[in-house]
């Protein structure tokens, strides 16, 4: 983990173009995935954080620089991700507190902008309960008298 926050610093700073005041979500996002994300967490951990990020994370802050991501950016982020009944909110805002947390450890910035957003929960979907009518009961009953009486049993 050393060796990689070492060689992120000196890519940063070797980098004229992309230095660590003007460094955009996107990019730090990719370079986090490459030095931290696909050498020290799982597969499925890593194709879940490429997820999340392709399904509207980027969209919304990639092009934003990581010094002017405030955290009223990430609010209305979420907010819209709700309103638009988005999936993966929790797993969304997990990406976002890993990525900002290895921001402030490798100094790219000083202020963790995820401070004072709270973690979204995704309303309860309830799959509305079907009942069958009198018609239907009784159909089901008068099959039972054709089946084996293991099987009836169970229905009745």
């Amino acid at each position: 983990m050393k060796k990689a926050i070492t060689e992120f610093e000196i890519q940063v700073s070797n980098e004229p173009n992309v230095s660590s005041e003007k460094i955009t979500f996107e990019t730090f996002a990719e370079r986090w995935m490459d030095m931290y994300v696909k050498i020290d967490l799982s597969v499925k951990s890593r194709n879940s954080y490429e997820s999340y990020l392709k399904n509207g994370i980027l969209d919304s802050l990639g092009s934003l620089q990581m010094k002017n991501i405030k955290t009223f950016h990430i609010v209305q982020f979420f907010s819209k991700q709700k309103k638009e009944n988005k999936k993966s909110l929790e797993g969304k805002y997990m990406a976002l507190k890993s990525i900002f947390s290895t921001v402030i450890k490798w100094q790219v910035i000083e202020t963790n902008p995820m401070i004072g957003v709270e973690r979204p929960s995704q309303s309860k979907r309830y799959k509305e309960i079907e009942f069958y009518d009198e018609e239907q009961l009784k159909s089901l009953l008068k099959k039972t008298k054709e089946m084996y009486p293991k099987h009836a049993l169970q229905i009745n």
